[in-house]
């Protein structure tokens, strides 16, 4: 038997495993003891991978006839490939790219996409869908469009607010960091619309209507305004304390009908804290105001100083969406933008918007979609819609991962 040290490919926690190889084929993985990430504690979902990549993998490409799914050689399949793209026009092709994906592939797909096609027509189905909202409400509050905390402030704090997010559940490493500190005496604050695994850990556990959301944390910032709390000043304090006098505990119980003395008992816990944490995920980014949400929870964690976490999923959401995986004309940061790239790569650029995934798929826009690593018959949005539309058109390469 050999062992060999290696990443996690399951999410973004980055955690190292041990895989124990027989034969060539990975017949058990066991963790690394001395592990910075999980240490030596990884989820059971990083110690059972190898079950998923060993069972019914595809391993060559599969073209449907009629209603059955046939092997043929990759060199058929990249003449197909090849004939489909030159039989329509660019405005009618669409990439999808991949959070389950390094940022080479990524950074390629986009690369053809724009170059080749000459077509803004490729969309991310983890990192726009996922967290877009968090890259446009962070880039507005802390100027760079990915989460300011690290994992491991999680364990030195005093108080802790999940929302959004069940790490119990989802981020099982993450969550050892959070009894630990709760060990250490650290409080936890759930705010959830139903009872989750993490809330049954929790200090507090606050449920909350959906859609509440924005009216719970002005409310909350009120109370930070006029009980001083704020250990800062930041630019425009003035301009936030009026927009938010009006969002009173009262005001909120009438709304939700849940009692005003669960806002003040959030405030007394964060009040009595010295460092203060805020984690979310995708409870938050996916209401259609999520940006706004953002926005006000952002508000929160400047005016305390507070440490802010941010849970993803797939393992390289923040990296496939730093790889310009969207649909709208280059543009990263004062280095990085459509002018600069254009002189780089030495090619005119598209500049007009290209289709996202609901424009592609959901209405059918796209003639062709070359799907990469992402499977919309299962994860889009009134699959109903997918299903038929997928029936009716003529070309879907699809090219997924297992």
């Amino acid at each position: 038997m050999k062992e060999i040290d290696s990443v996690c490919i399951y999410c973004a926690m980055g955690c190292k495993l041990k895989y124990v190889l027989e034969n060539n084929k990975i017949v058990r993985v066991l963790p690394v003891k001395n592990d910075a990430v999980s240490e030596g504690r990884p989820c059971i979902k990083g110690l059972t991978i190898h079950e998923v990549i060993d069972k019914g993998r595809i391993l060559n490409p599969m073209l449907r006839e009629g209603k059955t799914l046939r092997e043929i050689s990759w060199e058929r399949a990249f003449v197909i490939l090849y004939r489909v793209l030159s039989k329509y026009d660019k405005d009618e092709i669409f990439f999808t790219t991949s959070g389950k994906i390094p940022n080479e592939d990524n950074y390629v797909i986009q690369k053809f996409v724009r170059m080749v096609l000459k077509s803004n027509n490729v969309d991310n189905c983890c990192s726009r869908l996922c967290h877009m909202p968090t890259l446009i409400a962070f880039n507005d509050a802390f100027g760079i469009g990915a989460s300011p905390g690290y994992l491991n402030e999680t364990k030195n704090l005093d108080c802790l607010i999940i929302i959004g997010s069940n790490p119990a559940s989802n981020h099982p490493v993450l969550f050892n960091r959070i009894m630990e500190m709760k060990r250490k005496g650290g409080k936890v604050i759930v705010i959830a619309p139903i009872l989750s695994e993490t809330a049954e850990f929790a200090d507090l556990f606050v449920e909350i209507v959906p859609g509440s959301e924005i009216l719970l944390f002005n409310t909350i910032l009120n109370l930070i305004v006029e009980k001083r709390m704020y250990k800062r000043v930041p630019l425009g304090f003035e301009d936030l304390k009026a927009a938010v006098e009006s969002y009173t505990p009262e005001v909120f119980e009438c709304i939700t009908g849940v009692k005003k003395e669960r806002i003040y008992e959030i405030v007394k816990m964060m009040e009595s804290s010295r460092k203060i944490g805020i984690i979310h995920g995708m409870g938050l980014t996916q209401h259609t105001n999520a940006v706004e949400i953002l926005h006000s929870l952002a508000n929160i964690a400047i005016l305390l100083d507070a440490k802010f976490l941010t849970n993803r999923g797939e393992i390289n959401v923040q990296g496939s969406g730093d790889m310009l995986t969207f649909p709208t004309p280059l543009q990263f940061s004062e280095d990085v933008n459509q002018e600069n790239l254009r002189k780089i790569w030495k090619e005119e650029l598209p500049i007009e918007k290209g289709m996202n995934l609901i424009e592609a798929l959901g209405f059918g826009n796209a003639k062709v979609a070359v799907i990469t690593h992402f499977n919309p018959a299962q994860s889009m949005p009134d699959l109903n819609r997918i299903h038929k539309k997928f029936e009716e058109d003529a070309h879907h390469p699809i090219r997924l991962l297992f």
